[in-house]
């Protein structure tokens, strides 16, 4: 399997790093103990997200397209949000509305 991940820093939350690989705990890792130089500056790293392929170019495109600006954006929707703080509680609740449609909503509260 081949793999496209984000991570975020622990130490500067607004930085973000994306990249791809075929063994995501051993990435972060090497991420984690500065051999890769673009993310050394900000450790450590903790692991946000990672999506799974199993075609290797695939996954290169995807990585390449969340490195363009739309790809960012689509990022910070989909799996950015809700990681604004390291720690907290995530609540799912569920609501009928007055025309019988359901609403889903998720609320992260900080501990």
């Amino acid at each position: 399997m081949y793999h496209v991940y984000i991570l975020r820093s622990v130490s500067h939350p607004d930085k973000y790093y994306t990249g791809f690989t075929e063994d995501v705990k051993q990435r972060l890792a090497d991420h984690n103990a500065g051999h890769c130089t673009h993310t050394a500056k900000f450790r450590p790293w903790e692991l946000v997200t990672a999506i799974s392929f199993a075609d290797r170019q695939k996954a290169l495109d995807f990585e390449r397209y969340l490195k363009t600006g739309s790809g960012r954006a689509f990022a910070a929707r989909h799996f950015r949000s809700g990681f604004t703080r390291r720690t907290g509680v995530v609540t799912h609740s569920e609501n009928k509305g007055p025309a019988g449609n359901h609403s889903r909503s998720l609320t992260l509260t900080a501990r």
